[in-house]
């Protein structure tokens, strides 16, 4: 990476180098903090899995919400050390592994402990339908906006939450 010294002159204070180290970065936005980013192991952290989820959701068009049931926050970290140095397409595949493995439907279903059964009762969507949702069976985009908007409301979740899409 090329390092750039980072001098603003008073009217260019929102203008930085086309070309600029984090730590040049935090100097000119928080001046009076004094802050070590080589010697701040968290911030590096916290960085990585922060522009994970980012890619994330931009590569697959998922709901925060929805990667969130595959990586949750504590297992991303977890995942920091062992991909932290590799690609991001690499954590990507690793989602997309998870992905493949359950549906949306399965991991709430999980979370929240909920029996088919029970959901179809309260739902009153056919179990039948909601066990080849739970399969990837059936194609969730195709079911009718007031069942799956039902299902959500169940949940506990968006809409937008329950679609699965092919990545």
């Amino acid at each position: 990476m090329v390092r750039v010294k980072l001098s603003l002159s008073a009217e260019d204070k929102d203008t930085f180098a086309p070309i600029i180290t984090e730590t040049d970065l935090i100097k000119a936005i928080f001046p009076d903090i004094p802050v070590d980013i080589e010697n701040t192991p968290h911030y590096r952290q916290c960085a990585w899995v922060a522009e994970s989820y980012l890619r994330i959701q931009s590569n697959t068009g998922l709901t925060f919400e929805a990667i969130f049931l595959y990586l949750p926050i504590q297992k991303m970290y977890q995942c920091f050390d062992l991909y932290h140095e590799m690609d991001f397409s690499q954590i990507m595949n690793r989602f997309k592994e998870l992905y493949a493995e359950k549906s949306i439907l399965a991991l709430l279903l999980a979370r929240h402990r909920y029996p088919l059964t029970y959901v179809a009762r309260n739902t009153k969507i056919p179990y039948a339908t909601l066990a080849s949702l739970k399969k990837r069976k059936r194609d969730i985009k195709k079911a009718s906006v007031e069942m799956v908007a039902s299902l959500a409301r169940f949940l506990h979740v968006r809409i937008e939450t329950l679609a699965e899409l092919n990545i």
